[in-house]
């Protein structure tokens, strides 16, 4: 049998992605080993990797890189301290031999951000009797709203709060950006949302005008893709000088036709996605890891994050970095959740203004948490 001081139960990298930040602190002093499906195909079967297969293996292997050890559900493995996503569940397979492979000193069932608790009888099952959770008040806002805070009421929930920060990934990289955009999700702008994506595009190509051009500033698409998603996929052809020309037109022919609006918005958008992208390097210019969640990149991050509604402005003011808000949906349903409110902040409308007071939307307990200094501290109490 194998034994670990830790075992880090992989699920989702999109979920916990902070594991890699865990192991690159603790694997000098700690055994760690990264639990995964023996599952053949498993990335392409499950609905939340399907997309991103490559980014998830790489993802892995860095993981590995980093001081980890790859274990498979099907072997026999002991840890010292087991952590356990709640909603974690591949097939009945998997429980099957995590039931009878997998053993441990003590299990603790980790809630990722807004993540659900309807997985969490298993946890209770496997006898976890402690659970963490990055941004513990977000989760009792967004499970207060659901109704659903009866099934968390009787464990004992402690805030974790984030490594990135104070424990950063890519600090030998020497990465050197002044503004990061961050793409938000094709979920923010679905068919029939065409005007909304139009006047995102247009407040962040507007906000990027303001900028001085000596600043470095980087394009970062959303990390559910391994692909660059196509709602925000600029144009594979024409010159910068065409672009604008084009982008000038389609704007007057929005302004004075009343028809194919949604078209015309829609051929708007990409023109000026194709003028940013000509103008900006993407992130990928910079690192290979390109498509790893954005909260591993804002600590390298001097000046701001450029964005939309997205739960990047929580990790960007995690790590006291402004935050400038391009989507003006205000009214939009992800804008109005409360727990999603909590964090998000208000439109910017295309300028460069940002008001200090939103960084007191991060608790303070989740502020001062020290999430490696938590798994030491379980370890010691063993």
């Amino acid at each position: 049998m194998k034994e670990y001081d830790i075992i880090l139960v992989f699920f989702v990298m999109r979920k916990h992605e902070y594991y890699a930040n865990i192991i690159k602190e603790l694997s000098p002093q700690y055994k760690i080993g990264l639990l995964m499906s023996d599952e053949e195909g498993w990335d392409a079967s499950c609905k939340g990797t399907r997309r991103q297969q490559n980014t998830g293996k790489r993802f892995r292997s860095f993981c590995v890189d980093l001081g980890a050890e790859g274990i498979f559900v099907n072997e026999k493995v002991k840890g010292k301290l087991v952590i356990m996503p709640v909603e974690t569940f591949f097939s009945e397979s998997y429980d099957r031999k995590f039931r009878e492979n997998v053993s441990w000193d003590k299990l603790v069932g980790l809630f990722t951000f807004q993540s659900k608790p309807d997985m969490i009888n298993r946890l209770k099952d496997l006898g976890a009797t402690k659970y963490i959770a990055p941004a513990k008040y977000i989760l009792d806002i967004k499970y207060k709203y659901e109704g659903k805070l009866k099934k968390i009421e009787d464990l004992y929930i402690v805030e974790m709060g984030l490594p990135h920060k104070k424990y950063p990934l890519f600090d030998d990289l020497n990465l050197e950006i002044d503004y990061l955009v961050a793409y938000p999700s094709h979920t923010h702008f679905p068919v029939g949302k065409e005007r909304e994506k139009y006047t995102f595009v247009s407040n962040l190509y507007k906000l990027l005008g303001k900028i001085e051009s000596s600043n470095r500033i980087y394009l970062k698409h959303h990390s559910n893709n391994d692909n660059t998603p196509e709602s925000f996929r600029p144009l594979s052809y024409g010159s910068p000088l065409f672009l604008r020309v084009a982008d000038i037109i389609a704007d007057i022919c929005l302004k004075l036709s009343p028809f194919k609006r949604q078209r015309l918005y829609g051929i708007g958008a990409r023109l000026k996605c194709s003028i940013i992208a000509k103008k900006y390097p993407s992130l990928e210019k910079l690192t290979p890891y390109h498509n790893f969640g954005i909260e591993s990149f804002l600590p390298h991050v001097t000046k701001g994050l450029v964005t939309g509604n997205s739960g990047t402005h929580f990790h960007a003011l995690f790590d006291e970095l402004p935050v400038y808000n391009c989507d003006s949906q205000e009214n939009g349903m992800i804008a109005t959740l409360p727990h999603n409110t909590a964090y998000l902040v208000p439109p910017c409308n295309g300028e460069l203004v940002f008001d200090q007071s939103n960084f007191s939307r991060i608790s303070k307990e989740c502020k001062d948490t020290d999430s490696v200094q938590l798994i030491k501290e379980e370890l010691n109490g063993l």
